[in-house]
């Protein structure tokens, strides 16, 4: 039987990689915050209250629309910031998980042959 020691080993390194290469979002600075936002094609008046706000990235990962609404960002500006944040979640979660699955397809062929 071979040894899956070097591919459990390649795959904790790649994951690693992955997971650490990009910040995650509740780590983010409010200048973080305020790129991701912009980005985001928020304006520049929402960017102005997220930054007077000091919302960070745990604060937005955490913020309802209605939240952002109640600190003085525009219904549809809200509404911008949360579709990016909640596709930026979905994209981390699902490269993440693409990895998983291709490192479980891997160990499957290799332990066929």
């Amino acid at each position: 039987m071979r040894s899956f020691y070097p591919l459990w080993i390649a795959f904790v390194l790649f994951l690693t990689h992955i997971l650490f290469s990009t910040k995650e979002m509740e780590d983010w600075s409010v200048k973080d915050v305020l790129a991701f936002a912009r980005e985001a094609g928020v304006s520049e008046k929402a960017l102005k209250v997220l930054e007077g706000q000091e919302v960070t990235g745990g604060g937005l990962q955490d913020s309802s629309q209605i939240e952002l609404e109640r600190i003085g960002v525009r219904f549809g500006q809200a509404k911008v910031l949360i579709r990016a944040r909640d596709k930026f979640l979905h994209r981390m979660f699902t490269a993440i998980m693409d990895h998983v699955l291709l490192f479980l397809l891997m160990s499957s062929i290799s332990f066929l042959f």
